[in-house]
């Protein structure tokens, strides 16, 4: 699967962009780009231009314990990024919202102005 150099941009630079002790160099985040962007594709997460940040982070850089070495962390969490979905209901559950972007009301899990099938939608 290809993506858009703007994207793999993005995912690159978010890479980077994690908080010390996760961030990665330019090599390591040219390397993991591309996997970010399968895994969270693959489990149903928003493009990487529209993610909050913040909770990709969060769900990459959580749960440190039982990690002999910090840097094997986020590419782990890659590997097995757990499913949008999953992770969008639990913050509703925890009474915020996923996002500092608004909700759709209809379809939870997407951005307010960006969902497709609201957008498509005929009034009646």
């Amino acid at each position: 699967m290809g993506f858009a150099p703007k994207d793999v941009h993005a995912a690159e630079s978010f890479l980077q962009e994690l908080a010390p002790p996760h961030h990665m160099g330019a090599v390591s985040a040219r390397k993991y780009a591309p996997l970010l962007l399968r895994s969270m594709a693959g489990q149903g997460w928003p493009s990487i231009l529209d993610v909050d940040r913040s909770v990709l982070a969060r769900e990459l850089t959580r749960d440190r314990e039982g990690f002999k070495r910090v840097s094997s962390l986020v590419p782990t969490r890659i590997r097995d990024l757990a499913r949008y979905d999953v992770i969008a209901s639990a913050g509703r559950r925890q009474g915020g919202p996923v996002s500092g972007r608004e909700q759709c009301p209809v379809h939870p899990g997407r951005i307010r102005g960006r969902c497709v099938e609201c957008a498509l939608a005929v009034p009646s």
